[in-house]
């Protein structure tokens, strides 16, 4: 006999009985079971009315405790061992890797003070030696007996080294939790435990003696015209301060700021609370720390909207990645608070309500507008995806207005306090730098066709004043990358406009009845109409007929939704899995956008950055933690990877070879993209002919 309750809508599996006895004697009937203990019998009126237990009063259930009390009684649960906890031997691996990982982040401290090119110590060095304690115990013949040390070639190569095997391992642990993401009870232990690793790494990084990027004194020294100097940053450079004792730790002295002003008031509020060169490099560097956790936090919650199933993985691979945590807790760049303020408007999108919710969407990605400019690559694509609902070209057009009007009013809010007229406009346009190349593939492009317009220019005899080969190479370098990345936009804009429109429950959004809902799934029928019933046996029992089996097929993306509700309090039964509203055809809409931001903005890396830090792969590596896990998302994983070897490589920069760097960084993601893309064709293309043949 198989016990089904009807409970909230779901067919519930219960315990079977174990053997069926016939009872004789008075009041007996031969063809009538006895019961299990477990389970009561049902009431007269109960649809098992024409049952054999017709009729029969109800007995009152006997508990699993009055059964153990009682000798001689079968007991179906004795001899067995209490299970551990689900996830519990799979969160100690995350948390062994972990460990691994941070043992090759003290090595990365030790390593900083021995592979950096810049000239001076961090502050931390200089006022706190113990933080060139490691380094020293580790590396002791770099060391002077006076305290100076002496890098070296094999020092560099010591560290790309290292930062390989910490790709390797972070690698690692991203592929197996997007392996067994279905296999793992994902609870807020997984979430502390990448919150409290991000945070121990981000520690270890805060006090790096040396810094591998000095972008954050110029951060500070920006704040210190503002508060100290009371001069525009905008249009003034640093080298007009030649006693400030920040001056000798900025790179490029003569360039001004190239930030908008949200950051310039940041850093002004930050010089202003800090009143050392140790407190204030550590309140930048703590900011940017606090924004990696804080992302972390946004992308739990947005993938806890989109696909729950990837909310480990996807979080996982953020909140652990080397440059992620290199470039923030430990050169301290700005780059975190602008994929916060993405996040958030992100996070505001994916709900897909509209009205105030668009609006403060845009109104995020204005802030994120004014603390850098790369954020107007993401404008249009929120724009085109939240009125890709719409059908009638007057409210297309009223929705991208309404949305523009949005995101200037914020960005003329924050701009007015720093507007001085025609002067700041011209510094803006300045601080666009399309003329140098550094570390970039047009770099690489800028060097042979720079020689052929030189080699041109002298066979057709052009006059040096007539035309610099030089400039003019330059040019069409940078035009004709222009030309590219807006075609690719172009493209990008019009497959974010086919995005499909629908929501997670299924249903079509806007105002275009025209476009049906999504039907909603359910487990195939029986010829009575019941569910699905396995064939499988429960424990090798032939005896016992099969379980109703109303488990919902697991997605790749998904897997079922999991109810937290015990049965009527039963804490030792677990929750039921149920049908998940949102399937992953439901949110392809969402997966386009996050698609087509990845794409723009490696577009804009390639084609129109003249000049490239590894810190630029953070703009897409936020995006690649929503999507799913495919072709591009691993080739910009990797590419965060390679990214890294720059610093170790920058040892060559005085060397010819220094030019085909970019082969390295670049090549190895997107050769594995093109094989990736071209070997799923080629399986589409044999599984097409099989179906025609």
């Amino acid at each position: 006999m198989i016990g089904v309750v009807n409970w909230s809508g779901e067919i519930y599996m219960m315990h079977l009985s174990r053997r069926m006895n016939s009872k004789k004697g008075a009041g007996g009937d031969a063809s009538v079971p006895t019961p299990h203990p477990l389970h009561p019998r049902p009431y007269a009126d109960s649809p098992h009315a024409g049952s054999p237990y017709a009729g029969r009063e109800q007995e009152p259930p006997i508990r699993r405790e009055e059964i153990a009390e009682k000798p001689g009684t079968a007991q179906p649960y004795a001899g067995r061992e209490q299970e551990p906890l689900p996830g519990q031997g799979k969160l100690l691996q995350f948390v062994l890797i972990g460990t691994a990982l941070e043992l090759l982040y003290l090595v990365v401290f030790a390593l900083a003070p021995l592979s950096t090119i810049n000239g001076h110590a961090s502050p931390l060095a200089t006022a706190w030696p113990w933080t060139l304690a490691p380094s020293q115990f580790l590396f002791h013949v770099a060391w002077s007996a006076s305290g100076e040390y002496t890098g070296g070639g094999i020092y560099y190569l010591l560290l790309g080294l290292v930062l390989i095997a910490l790709s390797a391992i972070y690698l690692y642990a991203v592929v197996r939790a997007f392996r067994r993401r279905d296999k793992i009870h994902i609870t807020s232990r997984w979430l502390l435990l990448l919150l409290v690793g991000a945070a121990v790494f981000g520690a270890t990084l805060l006090f790096l003696p040396a810094l591998f990027s000095n972008d954050v004194f110029s951060y500070i020294f920006t704040g210190r015209m503002l508060t100290i100097y009371h001069a525009d940053p905008m249009n003034t450079a640093p080298a007009q301060f030649q006693r400030d004792p920040y001056l000798p730790w900025i790179t490029q002295p003569g360039v001004p700021n190239i930030y908008g002003p949200l950051w310039l008031a940041i850093t002004s509020l930050l010089v202003g609370v800090g009143n050392s060169p140790i407190t204030t490099l550590l309140l930048f560097k703590g900011l940017a720390l606090l924004s990696h956790l804080v992302n972390c936090l946004l992308i739990w919650a947005i993938l806890g909207k989109i696909a729950p199933a990837r909310r480990l993985p996807g979080t996982l691979l953020y909140a652990w990645n080397p440059l992620a945590l290199v470039e923030l807790a430990g050169n301290g760049h700005n780059d975190g608070l602008l994929i916060c303020l993405l996040l958030l408007a992100t996070w505001l999108l994916v709900q897909q309500r509209g009205g105030w919710y668009d609006a403060g969407a845009f109104a995020f990605t204005g802030l994120a507008i004014s603390l850098n400019f790369v954020g107007l690559i993401f404008a249009p694509l929120f724009t085109w995806f939240s009125v890709r609902n719409e059908r009638d070209n007057v409210r297309v057009v009223w929705g991208c207005c309404w949305r523009a009007l949005v995101t200037l009013i914020t960005l003329l809010i924050v701009y007015l306090p720093f507007w001085h007229g025609g002067s700041t406009f011209v510094a803006i346009s300045a601080s666009i730098d399309m003329q140098h190349f550094v570390h970039s593939l047009l770099a690489m492009v800028a060097v042979p066709l720079d020689w052929l317009y030189s080699q041109a220019a002298q066979g057709a005899n052009f006059p040096a004043n007539y035309m610099q080969p030089s400039s003019a190479a330059n040019t069409m370098l940078v035009a004709s990358g222009l030309f590219i990345f807006a075609l690719i936009y172009l493209y990008l804009l019009g497959k974010m406009r086919r995005a499909p429109v629908t929501i997670a429950d299924g249903h079509s959004t806007g105002g275009d009845a025209s476009i049906p809902a999504l039907p909603r799934t359910s487990p195939a029928p029986t010829r009575d109409g019941g569910p699905y019933v396995a064939n499988e046996h429960l424990r090798g029992d032939a005896s016992i007929p099969a379980l109703p089996d109303t488990t919902p097929a697991l997605t790749r993306d998904e897997g079922p939704y999991v109810t937290n509700e015990p049965l009527r309090g039963d804490a030792s039964i677990p929750a039921l899995p149920r049908s998940s509203p949102a399937s992953t055809r439901d949110m392809s809409g969402v997966e386009v956008l996050f698609t087509c931001m990845s794409a723009a903005i490696l577009g804009y890396v390639v084609f129109v950055a003249g000049v490239f830090w590894p810190w630029y792969i953070l703009w897409a590596l936020w995006i690649v933690a929503l999507r799913h896990f495919d072709a591009l998302s691993v080739s910009v994983l990797l590419l965060s990877c390679t990214a890294l070897l720059t610093y170790s490589l920058l040892y060559l920069d005085r060397w010819p070879i220094a030019l085909y760097q970019p082969l390295l960084i670049f090549g190895i993601p997107f050769v594995y993209l093109i094989v990736k893309r071209s070997n799923e064709r080629n399986g589409l293309e044999y599984e097409r002919r099989g179906k025609t043949a």
